[in-house]
């Protein structure tokens, strides 16, 4: 919901978007001024890495070759649903042998 009223409050304004779909103004306005969290800055750093590393190899690797380069390169664990996630998000996808 908050994502359809960042994308057009600059044009329709907060309050009618919110009285169109229905929703309270207040609890719409609270969730604009709050901080990302940190689950989605630290996503937000490991996009730029994950693009970075994609784009360095060729964009042929996968989520677990680049999992590995992540570990390799920046001295970052992390799981690999993770990275498969955050490169479905980027619409990254590793060449397949066929």
């Amino acid at each position: 919901m908050t994502p359809f009223v960042i994308a057009y409050r600059a044009t329709s304004g907060v309050e009618p978007i919110c009285r169109a779909l229905g929703v309270n103004v207040a609890s719409v306005r609270s969730r604009l001024a709050r901080p990302l969290p940190p689950r989605a800055l630290a996503d937000e750093a490991l996009r730029k890495m994950i693009t970075e590393l994609f784009e360095d190899n060729y964009s042929v690797h996968g989520a677990r070759k680049i999992r590995k380069a992540l570990r390799r390169e920046h001295g970052l664990v992390v799981d690999k649903d993770r990275v498969r996630r955050l490169m479905r998000e980027l619409g990254l996808r590793g060449v397949h042998r066929g």
